[in-house]
């Protein structure tokens, strides 16, 4: 190229300026505030844990829980905290389930669900996208809050996983006893899997 004395096209790489994002993350709005879900597929909820072995590696679990149930309806345990762990996540609940057009999904701000490629899934199966207000209440998430809890003080909380291996053995063992055996006072002391039976026959 140099001595055709040709030079290279340079197109400038796009920044999303903090105003900008700010707006971006602005224009989702709390869909789920006031919602108190009749029947499943109704309001779903989404996060991330953050998860330490004994040896100091960390993994990051992405949920999805029914609202109505309190039913974990997908997971993602990973390395990395991405786009590729939350949307593993919905896509196994989206399977699993029979959601309709506007279901609403909600999650805090974090960019993992705010990304494009998440929105677009989003969009793609009908659903309307609902985040925390961005005054940083964590109550508005607090199903999932309360589910973290639970699994930490329940399966992880004093328990020394080796490795990440044994770490996942143990995660995808307490799930199952979450849903299917673990009971909820808000559920007339039911398990989610037995509320749902119970109440959508």
């Amino acid at each position: 190229m140099r001595d055709r004395v040709i030079k290279a096209l340079c197109v400038r790489a796009y920044h999303r300026s903090r105003k900008g994002l700010k707006k971006y993350y602005y224009s989702i709005p709390n869909r789920s505030l006031g919602i108190t879900p009749t029947r499943p597929e109704q309001v779903w909820v989404g996060d991330i844990a953050y998860l330490k072995t004994a040896s100091g590696q960390w993994r990051y679990l992405a949920t999805v829980m029914d609202k109505y149930s309190r039913k974990i309806i997908g997971s993602s345990l990973g390395r990395h905290k991405d786009a590729r762990l939350t949307l593993a996540a919905f896509n196994q609940a989206v399977k699993g389930r029979t959601p309709q057009p506007g279901t609403i999904f909600h999650t805090d701000r974090s960019t993992e669900y705010g990304i494009f490629t998440f929105r677009q899934r989003l969009a793609e199966v009908g659903f309307m996208q609902s985040m925390n207000r961005p005054n940083g209440k964590i109550t508005d998430n607090a199903f999932m809050e309360s589910f973290f809890h639970t699994l930490k003080a329940e399966c992880t909380h004093d328990v020394h996983f080796a490795d990440a291996q044994e770490m996942a053995d143990g995660i995808y063992c307490c799930l199952p006893f979450y849903n299917s055996k673990r009971m909820h006072s808000s559920l007339g002391y039911l398990s989610p899997e037995e509320y749902e039976v119970k109440t959508t026959v």
